[in-house]
Formats: C-alpha cells, structure tokens, sequence
C-alpha cells in the first residue's frame, strides 16, 4: 500500500463507489423515471425519500 501513488488510491475509491452505486442502484430507486406512483406534491416517508413532484413521480427516483 506505500507504494501505490494517493491518485490511483482515490480513482480506486471512485470506481469502486460506481460500481456498488450501479449495483444497489434498484434497492435506491426502485421506481422507472416516468412512472406515477403516488399522489401530487407528497412529502417525504418511508415509501418516497424525497417526495413526489407535481404528477406522482418519485423524485429520488427521478
């Protein structure tokens, strides 16, 4: 690990951050971008982490 330069380290990180993103990524956003799932301008809850836009859609998801 002493000899590997802090540049490859960091672009190690990031990629690896990628690549679980990539993977976890239906378990965050478990809905399609067009989707209406919900009633118009719901707040934050458990179902919709960042609410709902002004038809339904999941704005995490979105």
């Amino acid at each position: 690990m002493k000899n590997i330069p802090i540049s490859a380290m960091i672009g190690l990180f990031f990629t690896g951050l990628y690549f679980l993103m990539a993977i976890f990524a239906p378990l965050l956003a478990p809905y399609g971008m067009a989707e209406i799932v919900g009633d118009v301008w719901e707040p934050s809850s458990s179902q919709f982490l960042l609410g709902t836009d002004s038809i339904g859609r999941d704005l995490l998801s979105r």
